[in-house]
């Protein structure tokens, strides 16, 4: 759940990235299916599409994140894109 004001949710696990949407205070993600190598992010269904939400401002209200998959673009070899 998203506690801040907001959440950009990014193409890519990198705060540069270019931003999808937006979610507004009190969003519950519904389908979270992977994280970052560095697990300070995780892979979220957003609208149909695949994007990434930096766990800063979120709330983890079920599950352990640790158990997910790494799922990390920015790890593969020539930038996976």
């Amino acid at each position: 759940m998203v506690v801040n004001d907001a959440s950009n949710v990014r193409v890519i696990p990198a705060i540069g990235a270019d931003v999808i949407g937006s979610v507004q205070s009190g969003y519950v993600f519904e389908s979270i299916n992977a994280r970052s190598a560095d697990g300070e992010w995780i892979r979220v269904d957003f609208n149909g599409n695949e994007g990434w939400v930096h766990l800063i401002p979120l709330v983890i209200l079920s599950g352990d994140i640790n158990s997910l998959p790494v799922a990390d673009p920015r790890s593969m070899p020539y930038g996976g894109f």
